[in-house]
C-alpha cells in the first residue's frame, strides 16, 4: 500500500516517561525483596495478625507486591512501542497490548481510508474500527490530530 507523505504520527520517545516507570518499579521491587528476605516472617505476621500461623500469608502477599511491578513494566514497554501514522493515504502503526481486550495480539497494521468505519480516543489510546477488528493503539502526543486527520479523510462509513 502507498504511504504517501505523512500527516501525523503518535510516535514519541518517551524516554522520560520509561525511565521512571523503571525507577518506581524497581524501588517497588527493591522494596518487597528487602520486606521478604530480611527479618523473621513469623515475628511479623505475630504482630500483624496476632499469630505466627499466618506467616505463610505475607509470604503471598509480599511475592505478589514484587511480581505486580514486573508485570507493568512489560505490559508499559509493549504501549510505549505502540503508535499510530497518519498518511495521506492510508493509516499504518501498531498496536499494544490492551488493557480492554487482553487476548487482542500485538500486530502491525495498514490500513486505507475505506477499511475504516470508525475511530475513537480512549484515555490515552487510540481505536480503529473496521469491518474485520478493531485495533488499539496508544497515543501519548498528537492523539486528537491524529483523530481528527483519520475521520477527515475516512471513507469506509459514508
Amino acid at each position: 500500500m502507498e504511504k504517501s507523505k505523512l500527516i501525523v504520527s503518535t510516535k514519541s520517545t518517551n524516554s522520560g516517561k520509561k525511565a521512571s516507570i523503571i525507577i518506581v518499579y524497581a524501588i517497588m521491587v527493591l522494596i518487597f525483596c528487602i520486606v521478604l528476605f530480611a527479618g523473621d516472617m513469623k515475628k511479623v505476621s505475630y504482630m500483624m495478625l496476632g499469630d505466627s500461623s499466618y506467616a505463610w500469608l505475607l509470604y503471598v502477599i509480599i511475592i505478589g507486591g514484587a511480581i505486580y511491578p514486573l508485570i507493568n513494566i512489560l505490559l508499559s514497554f509493549s504501549r510505549f512501542n505502540s503508535y499510530c501514522d497518519v498518511y495521506e493515504k492510508s493509516v499504518s502503526g501498531k498496536t499494544g497490548m490492551s488493557f480492554s481486550n487482553t487476548k487482542a495480539p500485538v500486530q502491525d497494521f495498514e490500513l486505507s481510508y475505506n477499511e475504516i468505519l470508525n475511530v475513537t480516543a480512549s484515555g490515552k489510546s487510540i481505536i480503529i474500527y473496521t469491518q474485520y477488528t478493531n485495533y488499539e493503539v496508544s497515543a501519548f502526543e498528537n492523539q486528537t490530530e491524529v483523530v481528527n486527520a483519520i475521520r477527515a479523510r475516512m471513507t469506509g462509513n459514508k
